[in-house]
């Protein structure tokens, strides 16, 4: 073993202990010195320790904190630690480190369940408010460009709306038509049985128009639309985003607002009036099979009871929340779909987002529309 290398050498006296440091105590064999200072804390002494110092060959400021330090941990322990033998130049050192106290490890406590349940509700109420931020800049985007195309007819794209309506209107009738058929048995079905218990099953027809026009038919359409155009819409301009065609039509001095958002949305507002109505039919039709079978009433009856049940007024409820869905659908398809950051990931987190977000808004808005005519006497 070299002179130079750090070492402690121990000498046990009846109820005390020696501790002799010896070699070089510097920054460059820090990693020995702290070793052999921590194998130290480590060991069972008694009461009295003394340290030696005669012995202490060189040593730089890293090792008399070291040193220190360990002096400092023992103390806290409950030892009474004493020096001997220092030399002048290691009292100098060793004052400037007089104001060292060691302290006390700390215990982190895991945070419990309610803790934990608060933080993610307020991290979840930072990224709800985020968004609406950005939907609501969106949303005045999307009606600055608007008004813009008003007084400007010329960027009107009528070619690409009429080819939006086609596809997010003619093609979405099948599955819009055999949805609310299906939905108008079933609400049939469950009103006759509720209905009859109290011999009121005829009944069963006003419930069924009623609910159908005023508020099923238009709400499984948008339904319907949110999670068939709207996620479409998404992950096209989202894929759009990623190969960078936006970034080309800003190349190409074209606005993307005007060439893809504003046309879809238009589309969308549009055609949901036409899909209503299909819905209405259609859950009409399912009603009345369902009634004229189980009821045995014939479909004149069935049709002249609809005419007896249902106002202008409640046809019109249904038709007029329409467009209102359809701009909801469109404006959250678009905005999720500008959000798309580079992935295939973030296509479907976007995409599942903007079904979401569609459904529920869409829902928000049917129920604050229905409280409104509700008031006004429709």
């Amino acid at each position: 073993m070299q002179l130079h290398t750090p070492r402690i050498a121990i000498f046990s006296q009846k109820e005390m202990v020696i501790f002799k440091p010896q070699g070089f105590w510097v920054a460059r064999t820090a990693r020995e010195t702290e070793f052999l200072c921590a194998t130290l804390l480590q060991k069972v002494l008694p009461n009295n320790l003394v340290f030696d110092l005669t012995d202490l060959q060189k040593f730089d400021t890293t090792g008399i904190w070291l040193l220190y330090k360990t002096f400092q941990s023992l103390k806290q322990k409950g030892h009474h630690v004493e020096l001997q033998n220092e030399s002048e130049a290691f009292l100098a050192l060793s004052s400037r480190l007089a104001t060292y106290q060691p302290s006390p490890e700390k215990i982190h406590k895991p945070p419990s369940i309610i803790e934990q349940k608060l933080v993610e509700l307020g991290k979840a109420s930072i990224i709800v408010a985020q968004l609406t931020r950005d939907l609501i800049t969106f949303l005045g985007e999307v009606t600055v460009t608007l008004f813009f195309i008003l007084f400007h007819p010329k960027h009107f794209r009528f070619t690409s709306i009429l080819a939006h309506i086609e596809r997010f209107g003619v093609n979405a009738v099948p599955i819009i038509s055999v949805m609310s058929i299906a939905l108008g048995l079933v609400l049939a079905y469950q009103g006759e049985e509720q209905l009859r218990r109290f011999g009121a099953e005829i009944y069963t027809i006003n419930l069924v128009s009623i609910s159908v026009l005023r508020e099923v038919g238009i709400l499984i359409t948008a339904i319907l639309i949110a999670g068939r155009t709207g996620s479409s819409i998404t992950a096209q301009i989202g894929i759009m985003k990623i190969n960078q065609e936006i970034d080309a039509l800003n190349t190409l001095g074209l606005n993307p607002m005007e060439v893809l958002i504003i046309p879809r949305i238009l589309a969308l507002i549009f055609v949901m009036p036409l899909l209503a109505f299909i819905s209405d039919i259609a859950g009409l039709i399912g009603g009345g099979i369902m009634v004229v079978l189980s009821l045995n009433v014939s479909t004149e009856l069935y049709i002249h009871r609809i005419g007896e049940a249902v106002t202008m007024g409640s046809f019109w409820v249904g038709i007029l929340k329409a467009p209102f869905f359809g701009a909801i659908i469109g404006v959250v398809s678009c905005f999720e779909g500008l959000r798309v950051e580079g992935t295939a990931e973030s296509v479907g987190i976007c995409t599942t987002r903007s079904v979401v977000e569609g459904i529920f808004l869409v829902t928000l808005a049917d129920a604050l529309l229905s409280v409104f005519f509700s008031r006004i006497g429709i």
